[in-house]
């Protein structure tokens, strides 16, 4: 160089083009014959080998990153549909985590399948078809993997066997899947790689994930594969994607519910069991999709089930308060809580139907005596005895039960 300065590094040589054989595997056809499975890999070690990444990995990162995208755009800017019938976004907690998720999966699912509905609506369910899951080559292959392992996990002794999907197995589970979706998808026929894989006798394995996950690395390393590469998060078919975003959405509904005041809660209750809601109930559903928007006429079906749901989140509070803190109402009527079995199971489930009475016929929250003025603890906790059908659920939360009431005060 001139003026004596060290001379330029070399320029960076491109990356060989992959080998004849590589390249026909990735526009291999599943009703071409199968090839030559595994040609030695020509191509030397190092990173030459990992930037020509198979395009089904390409497209699935990029649907990937996509999806991300539009999760994250979607939990700031909710529809004024969505947050009515979800709530606005919770600060923290569980609840939080379920709002995004909801969300996100609303948002991702209406971009992918684009329903002509509200925007709080994913719409009808699309139906489960049988070629749904051989159009996707990703979930094609990924099937086809799933059996070559079930097959393989079947042949082994009975003790590997039993072994073979616990817990701790899991990560070589999963990469052994990986390396064969990746073998599947760069045309390697499904009978000659279970062939392959059983060519050793099975008899004296007694960890049967890692030996599988070895023998698949080793297959990959003789294709010239990278197995991690497809180790990615698996797309499914509209109809699981349809069931998902509904039930999500429906746990996100309930949990809006259950911060509602507990009156207005037990006030709609009262009123629907009042109405047509019952007789659609025993006639096995309100006739309307889950996923259904209350913008859109929900059933008075749907709308029971869901606000019973909340009421239920609610009792099951503040009977997990009672354990901890129990309200003044409920030390007069049933005592201190016991220490001892199975004292202590039964005036918990005194205190549960107590508070489920409460909450349903009277729309109290926990810690709100029914008659703050009353002398007698039954009337305290509980109120007055009601006519109608609601005498049946007050007699039920005046029951105590006999492991408990014996050891009540004089």
């Amino acid at each position: 160089a001139a003026g004596g300065g060290p001379p330029p590094p070399p320029r960076a040589r491109p990356a060989p083009p992959p080998p004849p054989t590589r390249a026909a595997a990735r526009t291999a056809r599943l009703g071409e014959p199968p090839h030559e499975p595994f040609a030695p890999n020509p191509m030397p070690d190092g990173p030459a080998q990992l930037v020509d990444e198979p395009s089904q990995v390409l497209l699935r990162r990029a649907e990937l990153a996509a999806e991300a995208a539009l999760r994250a755009d979607a939990v700031h800017s909710p529809s004024p549909a969505l947050a009515a019938r979800i709530g606005a976004r919770p600060a923290a907690g569980p609840d939080r985590a379920g709002w995004d998720a909801a969300v996100g999966a609303l948002a991702v699912y209406r971009a992918r399948h684009q329903p002509d509905t509200p925007a709080a609506d994913p719409g009808p369910p699309p139906g489960a078809h049988p070629h749904d899951r051989q159009s996707d080559p990703w979930i094609r292959h990924l099937d086809q993997a799933a059996r070559l392992v079930e097959t393989w996990a079947n042949a082994l002794p009975p003790p590997a066997r039993a072994r073979f999907y616990t817990a701790a197995t899991t990560v070589p589970r999963q990469r052994a899947l990986a390396g064969l979706h990746a073998l599947l998808d760069h045309g390697h026929h499904p009978d000659r790689l279970h062939r392959a894989l059983t060519a050793e006798p099975l008899a004296d394995v007694r960890v049967g994930a890692a030996v599988l996950e070895q023998r698949v690395a080793d297959l990959c390393r003789q294709a010239g594969l990278e197995a991690a590469l497809y180790d990615l998060p698996a797309p499914v078919t509209a109809q699981q994607e349809w069931n998902t975003v509904t039930g999500l959405l429906l746990e996100a509904e309930i949990n809006y519910l259950a911060t509602q005041p507990t009156a207005t809660l037990a006030a709609s209750w009262r009123d629907l069991r009042s109405g047509p809601a019952i007789a659609a109930l025993a006639a096995g559903g309100g006739g309307m999709r889950p996923g259904q928007s209350s913008t859109d006429g929900m059933s008075s079906a749907v709308q029971l089930t869901r606000i019973e749901a909340a009421l239920d989140r609610q009792i099951t509070h503040a009977v997990s308060r009672a354990t901890g803190e129990p309200a003044e109402y409920l030390t007069g009527l049933l005592g201190p809580q016991p220490d001892t079995e199975p004292a202590a199971t039964a005036w918990e489930q005194s205190a549960l139907r107590i508070e489920e009475y409460r909450h349903r016929h009277l729309g109290l929250s926990y810690g709100s005596p029914a008659d703050p003025e009353a002398i007698d603890p039954k009337r305290r906790a509980l109120g007055s005895r009601p006519a109608g059908s609601a005498a049946t659920s007050y007699d039920d939360a005046c029951q105590l039960d006999e492991a408990f009431s014996a050891t009540l005060p004089f």
